[in-house]
């Protein structure tokens, strides 16, 4: 059996995941790097594992581009209320981030409004929001969820049974994550 973004693989389960931490931590050195004031945000639905470290990581990797700099987290228990995602971003834009990294579903373009109106930067998620929002977005961390899964069952195309492992993809598979624009 395979679980597409498992946590814990087990003898006849496999899981196949994106490193998120990864991710965290090349956007949030980006972020760093760019930011003015030294303030920057991630904003996500839920307190789910890969994006409580995803958010760490984007955390760390901010402090490694100016140590004295400070990231804050908003959870908005929803995945798709533009309305709350873009409350969020303009909570954490009010206390001087002049980036966000929005995180969720449809509620990301509530984040992504925000950023635009106030004038600060943003880090797309899934897609290069680079073509959508190009006045605004730093970069992209793209996701492609089916070039995992193709990942995985060439393993298998080629001879291998797949274990009862987590098969973890990163940016070391550039078609299944990369960072774009």
């Amino acid at each position: 059996f395979v679980v597409n973004n498992g946590i814990k693989p087990s003898k006849n389960i496999a899981t196949v995941g994106i490193d998120l931490k990864q991710v965290g931590l090349v956007v949030g050195y980006i972020a760093g790097k760019m930011s003015k004031t030294g303030m920057a945000g991630y904003i996500c639905a839920q307190k789910i594992k890969k994006y409580v470290e995803m958010g760490d990581t984007f955390a760390a990797g901010f402090q490694r581009a100016r140590a004295e700099g400070k990231t804050y987290v908003a959870w908005t228990n929803d995945w798709d209320d533009i309305a709350k995602g873009k409350e969020a971003a303009l909570n954490q834009i009010n206390q001087g981030a002049d980036v966000v990294f929005p995180t969720m579903d449809n509620a990301t373009i509530g984040s992504l409004q925000a950023a635009k109106e106030k004038g600060v930067y943003a880090i797309g998620m899934y897609y290069d929001a680079y073509s959508d929002w190009p006045d605004i977005i730093l970069n992209s961390a793209i996701v492609n969820w089916r070039q995992a899964m193709v990942e995985l069952f060439m393993i298998v195309k080629n001879g291998k049974s797949i274990e009862g492992k987590d098969y973890l993809w990163d940016l070391n598979y550039p078609k299944v994550l990369n960072i774009g624009t």
